[in-house]
């Protein structure tokens, strides 16, 4: 019966501290971070998402997907809708494409506004994650309003070579350019694609991130 009793209380610390770990910042805090992505042309819609990474002077700097923007042409017409408290704080139809990298799936845009809106940090950490973490990934699931659920890292760099994290929970269309957080809050990956089979997502990791980003002239770190 002792050992039966240290066994429960053992169980409850854990359960305890992962509960206390996942309310140690704010869904919503997350959540306005990222912006809905929609691409109009004559012939097609596409909705995507993307995460606020800074801001210089009067611009916004939205890093997401390259595949939103595959196939694309010059009458390509885009919105770009950030959040706040959950609700549609404003819309933005002009960005700059800055970078873009097919091999990596990732984008990187600005939007010129002289409304401040919320950002987030991208991890400084080598390891930021290992399998079995939780995590958080953000987007805007069939072109709906953004929100965040919760998943786990079941896999890191399964594959030779761009550099990924695997996550439990596949992400739902629309999802794509959106965050992954770790227990920091941290983004460590962007959502490029969805494992059916698995039930998986398929994310961008932290180190693709970083060596997308190290040779352009902002410091985002």
């Amino acid at each position: 019966m002792r050992r039966l009793s240290v066994s429960l209380v053992i169980v409850f610390l854990l359960v305890y501290s992962q509960v206390a770990l996942a309310t140690s910042f704010s869904a919503q805090t997350l959540t306005d971070t990222v912006v809905r992505i929609t691409v109009d042309e004559v012939k097609w819609k596409n909705c995507g998402s993307g995460v606020n990474i800074g801001r210089l002077d009067s611009e916004q700097f939205i890093l997401t997907v390259d595949h939103i923007f595959q196939g694309t042409t010059k009458d390509a017409k885009f919105t770009v809708d950030f959040y706040e408290n959950g609700k549609l704080a404003g819309s933005f139809s002009e960005i700059e494409v800055i970078a873009r990298n097919k091999e990596s799936d990732l984008a990187l845009f600005k939007v010129k506004t002289d409304r401040k809106f919320s950002d987030v940090a991208l991890t400084r950490d080598d390891q930021p994650a290992i399998i079995g973490s939780g995590a958080w990934q953000t987007g805007c699931p069939n072109g709906k309003n953004p929100n965040t659920f919760y998943c786990q890292v079941v896999a890191i760099d399964r594959y030779l070579g761009v550099s990924t994290v695997e996550c439990s929970r596949q992400p739902e269309q629309g999802r794509s350019g959106g965050p992954l957080f770790n227990q920091k809050g941290e983004v460590i990956g962007i959502c490029s694609a969805a494992d059916p089979d698995e039930k998986r997502g398929i994310y961008s990791s932290w180190k693709a991130i970083k060596l997308f980003l190290k040779d352009l002239p902002y410091d985002f770190y």
